[in-house]
Formats: C-alpha cells, structure tokens, sequence
C-alpha cells in the first residue's frame, strides 16, 4: 500500500511539473510581415526591380535603332536605283549591323538574368537576416517570461490547411513580440545588403 502511495504521488509531481510549464503560440508570417525591416528591404528589393526595368527599357531603346538601321540596309541592299558596289555596300553594313542587333539581344536576355538572379540572391539573404531577428526576438521573450515552448501557428499542413487550429489571444504572442520587434523604428537605419555595405568601403 505504501508503495502505491508512493507510486500515485510520484505521477502527481510528474504532472505537476508538466502542468506549470507554460506553452505559447506565434503568427510567423504576421510578425514577418508587419516587421518595419521587412517594408525597409522590401523597398530596396523594388528600387532595383525598377532600375532593372530602367535598364531594360535603355537597352531595348538600343536595339529598336539597330532594327531601324538593319531595315534600312535591308531596303537599300535591294534597292536597283543603286549602283552594284552601293548596293555591296548596304550589304556588308547589313550584315554588320545584324551582328550588333544578334549580339544587343544576347546582352539583353543574359543580364536580365544576372541581375533577377543577383536580386532574388539579394532579397533571400534580408529574408533570412530578419527571419533570424524575430526568432532571437522570440527566443528572448520566450526566455524571459517562462515559456516552454512556441509553436508558430502560421504553419501549414501539405495540403495548405493551418495545423494550429485554434489559439486563445492570451497565449498568442505575436502583436507582444511584434512591439519588440518594431522599438525604435524611426532611429534604425535601412537594411543594407552585405554586397552593397562592402561596394560601398
């Protein structure tokens, strides 16, 4: 009898223990997004979508006149007005200039390219940085008022239905965290991507 009583106790401490823990729940996505460094590097992201899209529209400009002079050649290689060795003339000009236009394209598609692909390099590394941010944020909140555990209740099952179901506002941390987060926003400086920091020394 001693033993069970002893045993009985013993699942009470247990669950005890695990009664005082104290859980806690996250919107990732909602802190994410109204993060002010998430709208400062969003900012950065556009500004060189635009000048990509500047840039664009200049080298387009450039190949618009390459076809307009192709055309030209075109019609005075053909043109029997003209004395044969014009005409040869307008031919090697022709040619000349599809090698530019050909060459004006190719530069066109292959830094279109690059710089999509050095922006989207750009725009990951931020993510991350601010992603890493939040979750120390987190953390220290976490620490700080005892909490277990802190589940982020904006994730997704495969087939997009939320996992987390149901969250009472007490145990939600996010608008707590977010306040945190969002201190001091008018004395913070943009976020800098790493590459423009070291162009910039």
């Amino acid at each position: 009898m001693k033993k069970i009583s002893g045993l009985i106790i013993l699942i009470g401490m247990t669950f005890s223990g695990v009664a005082e823990e104290t859980y806690a729940y996250v919107n990732l996505q909602e802190v994410f997004q109204n993060f002010y460094k998430t709208e400062l590097a969003q900012d950065q992201i556009q500004q060189q979508a635009d000048e990509l899209q500047l840039e664009q529209e200049l080298m387009n400009e450039e190949i618009e006149e390459i076809q307009s002079l192709v055309e030209t050649y075109r019609a005075d290689a053909r043109d029997e007005s003209l004395s044969d060795e014009m005409r040869r003339n307008k031919r090697i000009l022709l040619e000349e200039q599809l090698i530019a236009l050909q060459r004006a394209e190719n530069e066109l598609v292959e830094y279109g390219k690059l710089r999509s692909s050095q922006i989207e390099d750009q725009n990951k590394r931020m993510t991350k940085r601010i992603f890493d941010e939040i979750q120390q944020e987190i953390v220290r909140y976490a620490k700080l008022n005892s909490y277990a555990s802190v589940v982020d209740r904006s994730a997704k099952s495969q087939i997009g239905t939320e996992i987390v179901m149901y969250v009472d506002n007490e145990v939600d941390i996010s608008a707590a965290v977010l306040d945190e987060l969002n201190k001091g926003r008018e004395s913070i400086l943009p976020v800098e991507d790493d590459d423009e920091e070291d162009a910039t020394e």
